[in-house]
């Protein structure tokens, strides 16, 4: 979580006193994550996590966001919950952004996952992916997969412009592989539904080895669920240098079938799910890379993690077992 826009502590008064959240005492910038400024917010009642949304893409997506949350929080999955004020509303403006403060979870993000950290996340995204199953009446329900082939495109046409050879290599590489997805990605049928689209390691929360938190809903969206698995495995079970780890994988999967089983074709292609999950990282970890966004304190992640990840999955299939 970065900071780009600045807040002093006694900007707060007017909404944590909305919230009964008492007095604020002090706030922490949070370094950690890309999108939004994030705030430790400390008051007389406790400690709160506050949220500016600096993102066209998710300050639109808010409702959706916030819904979400609510509808998980009452199904039991530990997420973040919203604070509302008297009138019910959620989300403030701070500074010009839209804000939100929301409860916060305890415990610490896995540095190196183990098997019983991977099969716990496994069981809760099986759990959270049951969620979408759920019939909504609320038009907050709804929101599209923000990362698909669409923005794939735009962001490869604007790394066009780039005259670097070694960058123009990377483009190429990227464009042959987002054309292998067109064909064997993106005419797939999948089951689908409601998915967390970012479950990287740092956004879970562990105490004592039990997971106890699942935070940053703002790239959630609609789409296949096996995608949404191979996001997590690429980041959990596969390291920086792209090499598997079988044992964190087994465990990643077991604990996800055993809540939601996944069908014969999710199984047949859950390497190209990780390719496409891949691609998608070392795309905009590349585009970031190569048009930095300014701010006070901005986390930029190595687009070459990624890209390795990519490059093992190009040439050695995950095992049918798998």
């Amino acid at each position: 979580m970065s900071v780009y826009t600045l807040v002093q502590v006694q900007d707060l008064e007017p909404f944590t006193s909305a919230r009964h959240l008492g007095h604020p005492v002090s706030l922490e910038a949070i370094a950690q994550g890309i999108i939004n400024s994030n705030y430790r917010l400390t008051t007389s009642h406790g400690t709160f996590i506050l949220t500016l949304v600096e993102n066209r893409p998710e300050v639109e997506a808010l409702p959706f966001i916030m819904g979400l949350l609510e509808q998980l929080h009452r199904a039991g999955i530990p997420v973040p919950c919203p604070l509302k004020d008297a009138d019910g509303a959620a989300v403030f403006t701070l500074h010009g952004r839209p804000a939100v403060i929301v409860t916060l979870l305890p415990g610490i993000s896995p540095d190196v996952p183990v098997p019983s950290q991977c099969r716990q996340l496994g069981s809760m995204l099986g759990s959270i992916h049951l969620q979408g199953r759920l019939p909504h009446d609320s038009p907050q329900f709804t929101r599209s997969d923000r990362t698909g082939w669409q923005g794939w495109e735009v962001m490869l046409r604007r790394l066009d412009s780039l005259p670097n050879p070694e960058h123009q290599k990377t483009i190429a590489w990227l464009d042959m592989e987002l054309l292998w997805l067109k064909h064997h990605w993106l005419t797939l049928d999948l089951p689908s539904g409601l998915c967390h689209g970012d479950l990287f390691p740092d956004n879970t929360l562990f105490v004592d080895d039990r997971l106890s938190g699942i935070i940053d809903f703002y790239s959630a969206s609609h789409g296949p669920w096996l995608y949404d698995l191979a996001i997590s495995l690429c980041s959990w079970c596969l390291d920086d240098q792209g090499q598997p780890h079988p044992e964190l994988i087994l465990a990643l999967l077991e604990g996800y079938d055993r809540i939601r089983p996944r069908t014969r074709t999710e199984r047949d292609h859950l390497t190209t799910a990780c390719r496409a999950a891949a691609f998608r990282f070392s795309l905009s970890r590349f585009h970031d890379h190569c048009f930095p966004r300014s701010g006070t304190t901005v986390t930029r992640r190595n687009p070459e993690s990624f890209m390795a990840r990519l490059r093992f999955l190009q040439s050695s299939p995950l095992p049918m077992e798998f």
